[in-house]
């Protein structure tokens, strides 16, 4: 006799000869077990369960089993469950910090720009305590136990219920059966080290893993009789199988509950055990095949589920037992909003970003986008919600809030080919002088520094219009080419004082315009008999628009990003001195018609495999009234942006090419090798030099440059790294370009 024919025999001679002794149908309860990534195993005895039309009265859970079996026990089928799961960015959810493509599209210039970031308090440096927050976590829970806000006691499930946490002070077990759902999940998964403790009273409490990673003890304490217990620990690993952070900390925290393991199993009428050997807790890129497994899990006991359903149903009919559906919501009214955790910030200022409107209603989904919005302001550490029911479809809106420091200091190491070394320090500053506002000051050292002060505001009913103030200075170099032929470097200083509008809408998209002026001097780097050298003075004004929902700063993997410019110099000024016949000539001109340019970036990526992202990207600039200055001419070459009019071109060095009018475009693949080292490829090609028929200018016809590169890169967070070699049949030469760090 096979052994499921074996245990199908055994469970119909329990369930035909206990009856007398039960009196009434037996309550049947399901224990899950913690397990991080392993859990979503669990998914598939659901299903089994289901499909043999087996009834649960009572669910225990801890960690990733408690997360599983809320939604089960909130109504959720194993189907259901499947597909959440399934849809869900793990990356995302765990990650402890605002993913790029979350944050608001003024703070996307500075954000993952630097090698170290520190917050300051009282002038002096505040250690992070490593935990991670989560945002995703709090809100993703959030939308799922949405339609169950309303049932603080999680007996009143479809399926009563509860999970396990661990006192942080006295490192006992705490049985969490009532209050909000989303906050009792989150202290059962707040994995030491790893997560941040939840506030229990006047105490904290950690992920329940500790203590009792398999609750099937707290089933006989509900009220059930007979017990199925999925368990997905095995014991304390071998120290060669303790390949991650997040493994480690699971065989920390599993000494003391392997202890325990025993005397819970031994609970179990039936104890499933998936074999998950090749699997950790961190094996959430794993998730597909970790469901699977569950599924023919799942499979192998539906005999088992269904000989139990069957016999249970036959001497107690479901009808008279079945629990009653409670009432679930999509959508509430919000009666009114209350905030909780506020220190540096105004209540002003959170209910303006959320824009969260009292007597309207919302799902959860909507309510999700706002406090999105709101982090994405990086003011909180987190900010999420709890509904508190005031009647029936109506809830008060409970805003709880940890803010981030105000101050921060910033500082990255940068080398560029073009710039070489650099060392950049940042210090910023959030309601300095106004609240709703973000001063910094900025400094890079090195051959060509840079310098700039700027200043933010916010303001609008839902602070989505920005007055941005800056005053940039830095050292100017542009080299002069005669196609390889490097004849000339002009140098200078530049100075832009520069006051902008922009109205913001969502967090990937503005528009607006400014105005401000610009100061530049210049000379060569070597006089010469011929030498030209001055200064120029140009008030201007632009209109732009901006888009940018790229998911990362380095090698992006999806989104696009988009600018658009088109500004006038005014009342230009140009004084400059050459020499001729071996005189020295002073000459003050005023151009008689404004300098005209339009500028326009765009990128696409988009991720075509595990592996493989391809992007496409064009380009644009042309000019009008040009003086012929190098500083008015657009620059074409390089791989990364940092000049101002330049146009990156593979190929071709910085600044190798100057043009009054570029158009160009490239496709490229980023293939990531193996861990953070990617192989790219990029194909450029660009039209320059033509001219559209203007007042007296007749139409000149484009000149056409290709180029291509391939390099590697290594993207790793602190010192980012590319290298490349490159190409272009203008040039006939093969130059390399190196950038590791950041730029300014």
């Amino acid at each position: 006799m096979s052994f499921r024919s074996l245990v199908i025999t055994l469970l119909f001679c329990v369930v035909v000869l206990l009856p007398p002794m039960w009196g009434q149908r037996p309550k049947i309860g399901l224990a899950l077990s913690g397990g991080g990534a392993k859990g979503l195993a669990h998914i598939g005895v659901l299903k089994a369960i289901d499909s043999a039309g087996l009834q649960v009265d009572y669910i225990t859970g801890t960690s990733m089993g408690a997360i599983i079996g809320a939604m089960y026990a909130a109504g959720y089928s194993g189907n259901e469950i499947e597909a959440r799961v399934k849809a869900l960015d793990w990356d995302k959810l765990l990650n402890g910090r605002p993913n790029y493509s979350q944050v608001s599209l003024d703070e996307k210039d500075e954000l993952d720009n630097y090698t170290a970031e520190l917050p300051v308090r009282h002038g002096k440096p505040v250690l992070s305590t490593g935990f991670l927050e989560s945002e995703e976590v709090w809100l993703t829970f959030s939308e799922i136990f949405f339609p169950v806000h309303h049932i603080k006691d999680f007996s009143q499930f479809d399926i009563p219920f509860s999970c396990i946490a661990t006192d942080l002070s006295t490192g006992q077990p705490v049985v969490i059966n009532q209050g909000e759902i989303v906050w009792a999940i989150r202290s059962s998964m707040a994995l030491p080290s790893v997560f941040a403790a939840t506030t229990w009273g006047d105490t904290k409490l950690v992920d329940g893993g500790i203590v009792r990673n398999f609750p099937v003890s707290d089933l006989k304490a509900m009220g059930a009789d007979y017990f199925i217990g999925v368990n997905l620990y095995s014991g304390l690993s071998q120290a060669k199988d303790l390949k991650t952070m997040l493994d480690v900390m699971y065989q920390i925290t599993n000494f003391r509950d392997a202890e325990y393991l025993q005397f819970e199993r031994g609970l179990c009428n039936i104890l499933i055990e998936p074999a998950m050997t090749t699997y950790s807790a961190a094996s959430f890129n794993n998730a597909t095949e970790i469901i699977d497994i569950g599924n023919q899990t799942g499979q192998d006991y539906y005999p088992v589920f269904k000989q139990l359903a069957d016999s249970l149903n036959r001497l107690y009919p479901p009808s008279a037992q079945s629990r009653p559906k409670r009432v679930k919501y999509d959508r509430v009214v919000i009666d009114g909003i209350s905030i909780e955790g506020q220190v540096y910030t105004s209540r002003t200022m959170l209910l303006q970003t959320l824009d969260v409107e009292t007597g309207k209603s919302y799902t959860p989904e909507e309510l999700s986008a706002r406090f999105r919005k709101a982090y994405a302001s990086l003011y909180y550490q987190y900010v999420y919600y709890e509904l508190e029911p005031t009647t029936p479809g109506h809830c008060r809106l409970h805003c709880i809030l940890r803010e981030n420091e105000m101050q921060h200091v910033k500082f990255a190491l940068g080398y560029h080919s073009f710039y070489n070394a650099s060392m950049t320090l940042n210090y910023t500053w959030r309601n300095l002088l106004l609240d709703k506002s973000v001063s910094s000051v900025k400094v890079a050292i090195g051959q060509n520094w840079k310098t700039r002060i700027q200043h933010k505001q916010f303001f609008g009913n839902q602070l989505n219009n920005l007055a941005d103030f800056s005053a940039r200075l830095e050292r100017l170099k542009m080299p002069i080419y005669n196609k390889n032929l490097l004849y000339d470097i002009y140098q200078g200083y530049d100075l832009r004082l520069n006051l902008e509008y922009l109205r913001l809408k969502g967090i990937h998209w503005g528009y607006g315009g400014g105005v401000g002026a610009g100061f530049t001097y210049f000379e060569p780097d070597v006089m010469t008999a011929n030498h030209f050298e001055g200064s120029l003075v140009m008030p201007y004004t632009y209109i732009t628009v901006r888009h940018n929902s790229l998911d990362r700063r380095f090698l992006p993997t999806s989104g696009k990003l988009l600018n658009i410019k088109f500004s006038a110099g005014i009342s230009r000024q140009i004084d400059y001195m050459t020499l001729s016949g071996g005189q020295r000539v002073d000459t003050l001109y005023y151009p008689p018609n404004p300098l005209f340019s339009f500028a326009m970036q765009y990128e696409s990526y988009r991720q075509t495999g595990s592996r493989t992202t391809l992007f496409a990207q064009m380009h644009g600039g042309y000019t009008q009234n040009n003086e012929n200055l190098i500083f008015d001419r657009i620059v074409l070459g390089g791989i990364q942006t940092h000049l101002a009019n330049q146009i990156p071109f593979a190929g071709l060095l910085d600044a190798q090419l100057t043009s009054t009018s570029v158009l160009a475009a490239s496709i490229g693949c980023h293939y990531r090798m193996f861990g953070d080292l990617f192989l790219i490829g990029r194909a450029n090609a660009a039209a320059h030099g033509f001219r559209f028929p203007m007042g007296n200018e007749k139409p000149v016809a484009p000149k056409f440059i290709s180029g291509f590169s391939l390099g590697t890169a290594l993207n790793f967070s602190l010192l980012p790294m590319e290298f490349n070699l490159m190409y272009s049949p203008y040039i006939n030469s093969i130059y390399s370009h190196l950038r590791v760090g950041f730029l300014f």
